[in-house]
Protein backbone atom coordinates (compact mmCIF):
# COMPACT_ATOMS: atom_id res chain seq x y z
CA UNK A 1 0.00 0.00 0.00
CA UNK A 2 1.42 3.30 -0.96
CA UNK A 3 1.64 5.97 1.72
CA UNK A 4 0.46 9.46 1.14
CA UNK A 5 2.50 12.38 2.41
CA UNK A 6 0.75 15.68 3.32
CA UNK A 7 2.44 18.89 2.60
CA UNK A 8 3.87 20.46 5.75
CA UNK A 9 1.65 23.50 5.38
CA UNK A 10 -1.46 21.37 5.22
CA UNK A 11 -0.40 19.43 8.29
CA UNK A 12 0.10 22.50 10.37
CA UNK A 13 -3.21 23.95 9.26
CA UNK A 14 -5.02 20.71 10.07
CA UNK A 15 -3.54 20.56 13.56
CA UNK A 16 -4.52 24.11 14.26
CA UNK A 17 -8.09 23.44 13.16
CA UNK A 18 -8.29 20.30 15.29
CA UNK A 19 -6.90 22.10 18.25
CA UNK A 20 -9.42 24.90 17.87
CA UNK A 21 -12.28 22.43 17.42
CA UNK A 22 -11.31 20.34 20.42
CA UNK A 23 -10.74 23.36 22.68
CA UNK A 24 -13.92 25.25 21.92
CA UNK A 25 -16.68 25.63 24.61
CA UNK A 26 -19.60 27.77 23.59
CA UNK A 27 -20.87 28.09 27.22
CA UNK A 28 -17.69 29.62 28.68
CA UNK A 29 -17.17 33.40 28.75
CA UNK A 30 -14.27 35.67 29.71
CA UNK A 31 -12.64 35.16 33.05
CA UNK A 32 -14.52 37.04 35.87
CA UNK A 33 -13.28 40.54 36.71
CA UNK A 34 -11.85 40.74 40.18
CA UNK A 35 -13.38 43.60 42.36
CA UNK A 36 -10.69 45.72 43.93
CA UNK A 37 -11.08 48.18 46.81
CA UNK A 38 -14.30 48.56 48.86
CA UNK A 39 -17.51 46.88 47.72
CA UNK A 40 -20.88 47.62 49.38
CA UNK A 41 -22.44 44.22 49.82
CA UNK A 42 -25.73 45.29 51.45
CA UNK A 43 -27.42 47.95 53.55
CA UNK A 44 -26.48 51.02 51.49
CA UNK A 45 -28.59 53.23 49.22
CA UNK A 46 -31.57 52.98 51.62
CA UNK A 47 -34.32 55.55 52.15
CA UNK A 48 -36.05 55.70 55.53
CA UNK A 49 -37.60 58.13 58.02
CA UNK A 50 -35.47 60.64 59.88
CA UNK A 51 -33.88 59.16 62.98
CA UNK A 52 -34.60 55.59 61.84
CA UNK A 53 -32.29 52.76 62.85
CA UNK A 54 -31.87 50.84 59.62
CA UNK A 55 -32.97 47.21 59.99
CA UNK A 56 -30.00 45.89 57.98
CA UNK A 57 -26.40 46.86 58.76
CA UNK A 58 -24.10 48.36 56.19
CA UNK A 59 -21.90 45.42 55.06
CA UNK A 60 -18.75 45.93 52.97
CA UNK A 61 -16.10 43.70 51.40
CA UNK A 62 -12.48 44.83 51.12
CA UNK A 63 -9.90 43.70 48.57
CA UNK A 64 -6.42 45.01 47.99
CA UNK A 65 -5.07 46.42 44.74
CA UNK A 66 -4.42 42.93 43.39
CA UNK A 67 -7.97 41.82 44.09
CA UNK A 68 -7.06 39.64 47.04
CA UNK A 69 -9.26 39.70 50.12
CA UNK A 70 -8.06 42.02 52.85
CA UNK A 71 -6.06 40.25 55.56
CA UNK A 72 -8.04 39.01 58.52
CA UNK A 73 -8.79 41.73 61.12
CA UNK A 74 -8.03 44.64 58.80
CA UNK A 75 -9.44 47.78 60.49
CA UNK A 76 -12.23 49.63 58.68
CA UNK A 77 -13.50 53.06 59.83
CA UNK A 78 -17.09 54.27 59.36
CA UNK A 79 -17.28 58.08 59.59
CA UNK A 80 -20.52 60.02 58.87
CA UNK A 81 -20.06 63.33 57.09
CA UNK A 82 -20.48 66.23 59.55
CA UNK A 83 -22.79 69.11 58.63
CA UNK A 84 -21.50 72.38 60.19
CA UNK A 85 -25.06 73.36 61.16
CA UNK A 86 -26.84 70.12 62.02
CA UNK A 87 -23.89 67.93 63.00
CA UNK A 88 -23.28 64.34 61.80
CA UNK A 89 -25.49 63.24 58.93
CA UNK A 90 -25.87 59.86 60.65
CA UNK A 91 -24.79 57.92 63.69
CA UNK A 92 -23.07 54.56 63.44
CA UNK A 93 -22.47 51.64 65.74
CA UNK A 94 -20.22 48.59 65.84
CA UNK A 95 -21.92 45.33 64.92
CA UNK A 96 -21.14 43.68 68.23
CA UNK A 97 -21.71 46.64 70.53
CA UNK A 98 -24.88 48.54 71.48
CA UNK A 99 -25.24 52.27 70.95
CA UNK A 100 -24.61 54.83 68.23
CA UNK A 101 -21.94 57.50 67.98
CA UNK A 102 -20.37 59.74 65.33
CA UNK A 103 -17.68 57.11 64.60
CA UNK A 104 -17.45 53.31 64.49
CA UNK A 105 -14.88 50.78 63.39
CA UNK A 106 -14.86 47.13 62.45
CA UNK A 107 -12.37 44.39 61.54
CA UNK A 108 -12.63 42.19 58.45
CA UNK A 109 -13.39 38.50 58.79
CA UNK A 110 -12.00 35.64 56.69
CA UNK A 111 -14.22 36.70 53.79
CA UNK A 112 -12.85 40.26 53.90
CA UNK A 113 -16.09 41.61 55.22
CA UNK A 114 -17.22 43.81 58.12
CA UNK A 115 -19.91 46.40 58.71
CA UNK A 116 -21.65 48.92 60.93
CA UNK A 117 -25.13 49.72 62.20
CA UNK A 118 -26.67 52.96 60.90
CA UNK A 119 -29.08 55.50 62.40
CA UNK A 120 -30.17 58.19 59.95
CA UNK A 121 -30.05 61.94 60.47
CA UNK A 122 -32.91 63.68 62.27
CA UNK A 123 -33.02 66.20 59.42
CA UNK A 124 -34.44 65.25 55.98
CA UNK A 125 -31.47 65.14 53.59
CA UNK A 126 -28.93 62.97 51.81
CA UNK A 127 -26.88 60.98 54.30
CA UNK A 128 -23.24 60.03 53.63
CA UNK A 129 -20.97 57.68 55.53
CA UNK A 130 -17.30 57.65 54.53
CA UNK A 131 -15.72 54.19 54.73
CA UNK A 132 -11.93 54.12 55.14
CA UNK A 133 -9.36 51.32 55.23
CA UNK A 134 -6.21 53.15 56.40
CA UNK A 135 -3.72 50.27 56.00
CA UNK A 136 -4.69 49.73 52.35
CA UNK A 137 -5.24 53.39 51.50
CA UNK A 138 -8.84 52.75 50.45
CA UNK A 139 -11.89 55.05 50.81
CA UNK A 140 -15.47 55.10 49.49
CA UNK A 141 -18.81 56.67 50.49
CA UNK A 142 -22.09 54.92 51.29
CA UNK A 143 -25.19 56.99 50.59
CA UNK A 144 -28.66 56.99 52.12
CA UNK A 145 -31.63 59.34 52.28
CA UNK A 146 -33.55 60.49 55.36
CA UNK A 147 -37.10 61.69 54.72
CA UNK A 148 -39.51 63.44 57.10
CA UNK A 149 -41.44 61.15 59.42
CA UNK A 150 -45.09 60.95 60.39
CA UNK A 151 -47.09 63.68 62.14
CA UNK A 152 -46.02 64.00 65.78
CA UNK A 153 -47.12 67.50 66.75
CA UNK A 154 -48.82 70.64 65.55
CA UNK A 155 -47.41 74.06 66.37
CA UNK A 156 -50.00 76.83 66.60
CA UNK A 157 -49.36 80.54 66.99
CA UNK A 158 -50.32 82.65 68.73
CA UNK A 159 -51.02 80.29 71.62
CA UNK A 160 -53.29 82.79 73.33
CA UNK A 161 -54.47 86.21 72.29
CA UNK A 162 -57.25 88.76 72.56
CA UNK A 163 -59.34 90.22 69.75
CA UNK A 164 -62.25 92.63 69.58
CA UNK A 165 -65.68 91.05 69.26
CA UNK A 166 -66.63 90.92 65.61
CA UNK A 167 -63.01 90.75 64.45
CA UNK A 168 -60.88 87.82 63.27
CA UNK A 169 -57.25 86.76 63.22
CA UNK A 170 -55.22 84.04 61.44
CA UNK A 171 -53.80 81.11 63.38
CA UNK A 172 -50.48 79.92 61.95
CA UNK A 173 -50.22 76.13 62.00
CA UNK A 174 -47.07 74.10 61.35
CA UNK A 175 -47.29 70.31 61.33
CA UNK A 176 -44.05 68.59 62.39
CA UNK A 177 -42.60 65.13 62.84
CA UNK A 178 -41.12 64.00 66.14
CA UNK A 179 -37.83 65.73 65.34
CA UNK A 180 -39.48 69.06 64.57
CA UNK A 181 -39.23 68.83 60.79
CA UNK A 182 -42.04 70.69 59.03
CA UNK A 183 -44.46 68.56 57.04
CA UNK A 184 -46.75 69.60 54.19
CA UNK A 185 -49.83 68.33 56.05
CA UNK A 186 -52.70 70.80 56.46
CA UNK A 187 -54.77 70.44 59.67
CA UNK A 188 -58.52 70.51 59.97
CA UNK A 189 -60.07 73.02 62.36
CA UNK A 190 -62.90 73.19 64.89
CA UNK A 191 -63.95 75.79 67.47
CA UNK A 192 -65.68 75.82 70.85
CA UNK A 193 -66.11 78.44 73.55
CA UNK A 194 -67.93 79.91 76.48
CA UNK A 195 -70.23 82.00 74.30
CA UNK A 196 -72.09 81.56 71.03
CA UNK A 197 -70.42 83.09 68.03
CA UNK A 198 -66.89 81.64 67.91
CA UNK A 199 -65.87 80.19 64.55
CA UNK A 200 -62.77 79.11 62.67
CA UNK A 201 -62.44 78.79 58.90
CA UNK A 202 -60.95 75.88 56.98
CA UNK A 203 -57.75 77.91 56.66
CA UNK A 204 -57.48 78.62 60.40
CA UNK A 205 -58.93 82.15 60.61
CA UNK A 206 -60.65 82.49 64.01
CA UNK A 207 -63.37 84.99 64.86
CA UNK A 208 -66.06 85.65 67.46
CA UNK A 209 -69.15 87.84 67.52
CA UNK A 210 -69.65 87.86 71.30
CA UNK A 211 -67.48 88.60 74.31
CA UNK A 212 -66.20 85.30 75.68
CA UNK A 213 -63.44 82.72 75.84
CA UNK A 214 -62.92 80.40 72.89
CA UNK A 215 -60.92 77.28 72.04
CA UNK A 216 -59.69 76.31 68.58
CA UNK A 217 -58.63 72.73 67.86
CA UNK A 218 -56.34 71.73 64.98
CA UNK A 219 -56.12 68.06 63.92
CA UNK A 220 -53.72 66.28 61.54
CA UNK A 221 -53.30 62.51 61.21
CA UNK A 222 -54.93 61.96 64.58
CA UNK A 223 -52.70 64.49 66.35
CA UNK A 224 -54.41 67.54 67.91
CA UNK A 225 -53.39 70.83 69.47
CA UNK A 226 -55.38 73.73 70.82
CA UNK A 227 -55.13 77.48 71.15
CA UNK A 228 -57.38 79.85 73.03
CA UNK A 229 -58.45 83.39 72.42
CA UNK A 230 -60.60 85.97 74.14
CA UNK A 231 -63.09 88.23 72.40
CA UNK A 232 -63.70 91.53 74.20
CA UNK A 233 -65.75 94.68 73.61
CA UNK A 234 -64.05 97.72 72.15
CA UNK A 235 -63.00 99.86 75.11
CA UNK A 236 -60.04 101.78 76.50
CA UNK A 237 -58.95 101.33 80.08
CA UNK A 238 -56.63 103.23 82.39
CA UNK A 239 -54.18 101.19 84.47
CA UNK A 240 -50.97 101.20 86.46
CA UNK A 241 -48.07 99.31 84.89
CA UNK A 242 -46.28 98.36 88.10
CA UNK A 243 -43.28 96.80 86.34
CA UNK A 244 -42.43 100.02 84.50
CA UNK A 245 -43.78 102.58 86.95
CA UNK A 246 -46.18 104.06 84.40
CA UNK A 247 -49.81 105.04 84.11
CA UNK A 248 -51.06 103.88 80.71
CA UNK A 249 -54.16 103.78 78.57
CA UNK A 250 -54.69 100.63 76.54
CA UNK A 251 -57.42 98.86 74.61
CA UNK A 252 -58.97 95.76 76.16
CA UNK A 253 -57.45 93.82 73.26
CA UNK A 254 -53.98 95.12 74.16
CA UNK A 255 -53.83 97.65 71.32
CA UNK A 256 -53.01 101.35 71.37
CA UNK A 257 -50.93 101.32 74.54
CA UNK A 258 -49.99 104.87 75.49
CA UNK A 259 -47.96 106.04 78.46
CA UNK A 260 -49.68 108.92 80.28
CA UNK A 261 -47.04 109.59 82.92
CA UNK A 262 -44.45 107.93 85.13
CA UNK A 263 -45.37 107.33 88.75
CA UNK A 264 -43.91 106.00 91.99
CA UNK A 265 -46.15 104.01 94.31
CA UNK A 266 -45.53 104.73 97.96
CA UNK A 267 -47.12 101.44 98.98
CA UNK A 268 -50.85 102.10 99.18
CA UNK A 269 -51.47 102.06 95.45
CA UNK A 270 -51.69 104.46 92.52
CA UNK A 271 -55.33 103.79 91.63
CA UNK A 272 -55.58 106.01 88.52
CA UNK A 273 -59.11 107.15 87.62
CA UNK A 274 -60.62 109.31 84.92
CA UNK A 275 -62.24 112.50 86.10
CA UNK A 276 -65.90 112.17 85.03
CA UNK A 277 -66.74 114.25 81.97
CA UNK A 278 -63.14 115.33 81.38
CA UNK A 279 -60.03 114.10 79.60
CA UNK A 280 -57.97 114.37 82.79
CA UNK A 281 -56.72 111.61 85.08
CA UNK A 282 -56.51 111.69 88.86
CA UNK A 283 -54.15 109.39 90.77
CA UNK A 284 -51.85 109.16 93.78
CA UNK A 285 -48.10 108.79 93.78
CA UNK A 286 -45.14 109.25 96.05
CA UNK A 287 -43.46 112.64 95.84
CA UNK A 288 -40.97 112.92 98.69
CA UNK A 289 -41.75 113.15 101.53
CA UNK A 290 -45.45 112.29 101.02
CA UNK A 291 -47.86 110.17 99.02
CA UNK A 292 -49.88 112.84 97.21
CA UNK A 293 -52.74 113.19 94.75
CA UNK A 294 -52.17 114.54 91.24
CA UNK A 295 -54.21 115.62 88.25
CA UNK A 296 -52.88 114.74 84.81
CA UNK A 297 -54.18 116.97 82.03
CA UNK A 298 -54.67 115.94 78.40
CA UNK A 299 -51.16 117.16 77.57
CA UNK A 300 -49.68 114.71 80.10
CA UNK A 301 -48.63 117.32 82.62
CA UNK A 302 -49.19 116.37 86.28
CA UNK A 303 -49.99 118.93 88.97
CA UNK A 304 -51.01 118.63 92.65
CA UNK A 305 -54.75 118.12 93.00
CA UNK A 306 -55.25 119.75 96.42
CA UNK A 307 -54.56 123.44 96.03
CA UNK A 308 -53.47 123.99 99.58
CA UNK A 309 -52.68 121.07 101.89
CA UNK A 310 -54.65 121.66 105.13
CA UNK A 311 -52.78 121.65 108.46
CA UNK A 312 -52.35 118.18 109.91
CA UNK A 313 -52.62 116.46 106.50
CA UNK A 314 -49.63 114.47 105.23
CA UNK A 315 -50.16 111.44 102.97
CA UNK A 316 -53.10 111.29 100.55
CA UNK A 317 -54.20 108.33 98.41
CA UNK A 318 -57.17 106.16 97.30
CA UNK A 319 -58.80 108.72 95.02
CA UNK A 320 -62.40 108.04 93.94
CA UNK A 321 -64.34 110.72 91.99
CA UNK A 322 -68.12 110.93 92.19
CA UNK A 323 -69.87 110.27 88.87
CA UNK A 324 -71.39 113.76 88.71
CA UNK A 325 -67.97 115.41 89.07
CA UNK A 326 -68.83 117.21 92.30
CA UNK A 327 -66.45 115.57 94.81
CA UNK A 328 -63.42 113.33 95.02
CA UNK A 329 -63.21 110.96 97.97
CA UNK A 330 -59.80 110.00 99.27
CA UNK A 331 -57.96 108.64 102.29
CA UNK A 332 -55.46 110.87 104.08
CA UNK A 333 -53.23 110.90 107.14
CA UNK A 334 -54.81 113.52 109.36
CA UNK A 335 -53.84 114.55 112.90
CA UNK A 336 -57.53 115.24 113.52
CA UNK A 337 -58.39 111.54 113.21
CA UNK A 338 -58.60 109.39 116.31
CA UNK A 339 -55.54 107.48 115.15
CA UNK A 340 -52.75 108.77 112.96
CA UNK A 341 -53.67 106.56 110.05
CA UNK A 342 -55.48 106.97 106.75
CA UNK A 343 -59.08 108.11 107.22
CA UNK A 344 -61.85 109.22 104.88
CA UNK A 345 -61.94 112.74 103.38
CA UNK A 346 -63.51 114.45 100.42
CA UNK A 347 -62.38 117.35 98.23
CA UNK A 348 -64.28 119.40 95.69
CA UNK A 349 -63.36 118.64 92.09
CA UNK A 350 -61.55 121.98 91.82
CA UNK A 351 -59.14 120.88 94.60
CA UNK A 352 -60.66 123.09 97.33
CA UNK A 353 -62.62 122.54 100.54
CA UNK A 354 -60.87 119.39 101.67
CA UNK A 355 -62.72 118.05 104.70
CA UNK A 356 -62.58 115.15 107.13
CA UNK A 357 -65.95 113.42 107.22
CA UNK A 358 -67.40 113.78 110.73
CA UNK A 359 -68.62 110.17 110.81
CA UNK A 360 -65.05 108.84 110.80
CA UNK A 361 -63.36 111.49 112.93
CA UNK A 362 -63.60 109.63 116.19
CA UNK A 363 -63.42 106.05 114.89
CA UNK A 364 -60.54 103.97 116.25
CA UNK A 365 -59.79 102.33 112.88
CA UNK A 366 -58.57 103.34 109.46
CA UNK A 367 -61.24 104.24 106.89
CA UNK A 368 -59.83 103.68 103.41
CA UNK A 369 -60.57 102.52 99.84
CA UNK A 370 -63.63 104.74 99.23
CA UNK A 371 -66.00 104.07 96.35
CA UNK A 372 -68.97 106.45 96.05
CA UNK A 373 -72.40 105.39 94.82
CA UNK A 374 -73.43 106.69 91.38
CA UNK A 375 -75.54 109.46 92.97
CA UNK A 376 -72.79 110.40 95.43
CA UNK A 377 -75.07 110.06 98.50
CA UNK A 378 -73.27 107.00 99.90
CA UNK A 379 -69.75 105.73 99.88
CA UNK A 380 -68.53 102.17 100.32
CA UNK A 381 -65.24 101.87 102.17
CA UNK A 382 -63.00 99.61 104.20
CA UNK A 383 -62.58 99.91 107.92
CA UNK A 384 -59.27 98.43 109.05
CA UNK A 385 -58.45 97.35 112.60
CA UNK A 386 -55.11 95.58 113.03
CA UNK A 387 -55.07 94.95 109.30
CA UNK A 388 -58.46 93.18 109.26
CA UNK A 389 -60.69 94.70 106.58
CA UNK A 390 -64.47 95.01 106.73
CA UNK A 391 -66.83 96.39 104.11
CA UNK A 392 -69.03 99.26 105.34
CA UNK A 393 -71.30 101.80 103.65
CA UNK A 394 -71.55 105.39 104.89
CA UNK A 395 -74.56 107.56 104.18
CA UNK A 396 -72.89 110.89 103.53
CA UNK A 397 -76.12 112.87 103.96
CA UNK A 398 -77.05 111.50 107.38
CA UNK A 399 -73.50 110.70 108.51
CA UNK A 400 -74.61 107.22 109.60
CA UNK A 401 -73.24 103.84 108.63
CA UNK A 402 -75.66 101.42 106.98
CA UNK A 403 -76.17 97.98 108.56
CA UNK A 404 -73.98 96.28 105.93
CA UNK A 405 -70.87 94.99 107.70
CA UNK A 406 -69.08 92.00 106.10
CA UNK A 407 -65.43 90.90 105.85
CA UNK A 408 -63.91 92.17 102.63
CA UNK A 409 -61.63 94.67 100.95
CA UNK A 410 -61.40 97.06 98.00
CA UNK A 411 -65.12 97.80 97.46
CA UNK A 412 -66.22 99.06 94.04
CA UNK A 413 -69.72 100.44 93.58
CA UNK A 414 -71.47 99.36 90.38
CA UNK A 415 -72.14 102.29 88.03
CA UNK A 416 -75.74 101.16 87.47
CA UNK A 417 -77.27 100.74 90.91
CA UNK A 418 -77.12 99.15 94.32
CA UNK A 419 -74.49 96.46 93.78
CA UNK A 420 -71.04 96.63 95.40
CA UNK A 421 -68.21 94.32 94.37
CA UNK A 422 -65.40 93.50 96.80
CA UNK A 423 -62.66 90.98 97.57
CA UNK A 424 -63.14 88.38 100.25
CA UNK A 425 -60.30 87.34 102.51
CA UNK A 426 -59.44 84.25 100.44
CA UNK A 427 -59.15 86.34 97.28
CA UNK A 428 -62.63 85.54 95.95
CA UNK A 429 -64.48 88.28 94.08
CA UNK A 430 -68.03 88.79 95.34
CA UNK A 431 -70.90 91.23 95.03
CA UNK A 432 -73.41 92.36 97.63
CA UNK A 433 -76.39 94.69 97.69
CA UNK A 434 -75.71 97.94 99.51
CA UNK A 435 -78.50 97.05 101.92
CA UNK A 436 -76.99 93.62 102.55
CA UNK A 437 -76.91 91.14 103.92
CA UNK A 438 -75.66 88.11 101.87
CA UNK A 439 -72.78 88.39 99.35
CA UNK A 440 -72.81 86.39 96.12
CA UNK A 441 -69.50 84.95 94.95
CA UNK A 442 -68.51 85.66 91.32
CA UNK A 443 -64.94 84.31 91.13
CA UNK A 444 -63.56 81.68 93.49
CA UNK A 445 -60.20 82.85 94.75
CA UNK A 446 -57.22 80.78 95.82
CA UNK A 447 -55.46 83.61 97.60
CA UNK A 448 -54.90 87.31 97.39
CA UNK A 449 -55.96 88.66 94.00
CA UNK A 450 -53.05 90.62 92.57
CA UNK A 451 -53.41 94.32 91.94
CA UNK A 452 -56.14 94.89 94.53
CA UNK A 453 -58.36 97.51 92.90
CA UNK A 454 -60.65 96.49 90.03
CA UNK A 455 -63.35 98.14 87.93
CA UNK A 456 -66.85 97.66 86.51
CA UNK A 457 -67.78 97.98 82.86
CA UNK A 458 -69.95 101.08 82.24
CA UNK A 459 -73.03 98.88 81.70
CA UNK A 460 -72.46 96.98 84.95
CA UNK A 461 -72.36 93.60 83.18
CA UNK A 462 -68.64 92.85 83.60
CA UNK A 463 -65.91 93.31 86.19
CA UNK A 464 -62.28 93.71 85.18
CA UNK A 465 -59.97 92.38 87.88
CA UNK A 466 -56.46 90.99 88.33
CA UNK A 467 -56.51 87.21 88.15
CA UNK A 468 -53.60 84.82 88.40
CA UNK A 469 -52.68 85.44 84.73
CA UNK A 470 -53.25 89.20 84.80
CA UNK A 471 -56.21 91.35 83.85
CA UNK A 472 -59.34 89.24 83.52
CA UNK A 473 -63.00 89.89 82.68
CA UNK A 474 -65.84 88.13 84.46
CA UNK A 475 -69.52 88.37 83.65
CA UNK A 476 -71.34 89.25 86.86
CA UNK A 477 -74.45 87.15 86.21
CA UNK A 478 -73.10 84.27 84.13
CA UNK A 479 -69.67 84.10 85.86
CA UNK A 480 -68.00 83.68 82.46
CA UNK A 481 -64.25 84.29 82.90
CA UNK A 482 -62.33 85.88 80.02
CA UNK A 483 -58.58 86.43 80.62
CA UNK A 484 -56.73 89.12 78.69
CA UNK A 485 -53.38 87.59 77.65
CA UNK A 486 -50.32 89.82 77.62
CA UNK A 487 -51.60 92.29 80.21
CA UNK A 488 -50.15 90.68 83.32
CA UNK A 489 -48.22 93.75 84.47
CA UNK A 490 -51.26 96.02 84.59
CA UNK A 491 -53.08 96.57 87.89
CA UNK A 492 -55.70 98.91 89.36
CA UNK A 493 -57.65 99.27 86.10
CA UNK A 494 -60.31 101.88 85.46
CA UNK A 495 -62.97 101.49 82.73
CA UNK A 496 -65.11 104.39 81.61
Amino acid sequence: MRSVRWPVGCWILTMLLLAAACGSDESAGPAPRVQRGIRFVSGDNVTDSVGAELPLPLIIEVRDSSGALAPLATVVRFEPVVDPVHGPEALVGALALPGFTAFASGATDASGRTGALVRLSTVPRQVRIVVRVPTLGLQDTARFRAVAGGVALIELAPRDTTILSGRSYPIVATVRDRYGNALPSVPTWSAAGTAIGGTVSTSGVASATATGRYTVVATAAGVTDTVRFSAVPEATILAHDRSRGEIVTIGLDGSNRRVQTRVTDGGIGVRPRWVPGRSTVIYSGYAEPFQSVFLLDSAGTPRPFVNSRPPGISHMADVAPVADGSWVYLAAYDSNCATLEYCLHRVRMDGTAMELLPAVRGRPEQTVRPSPSPDGRRVALNTLIAGIARLRVLDVVTGAFLPLDVPGAFPQWAPTGEMIAFLEGDGSLSVVNAGGPTPRRIVDGTGYLAGRAFTWSPDGAWILYNGEQGLTLVHVLERTVVPLPGMGNLVEPSWR
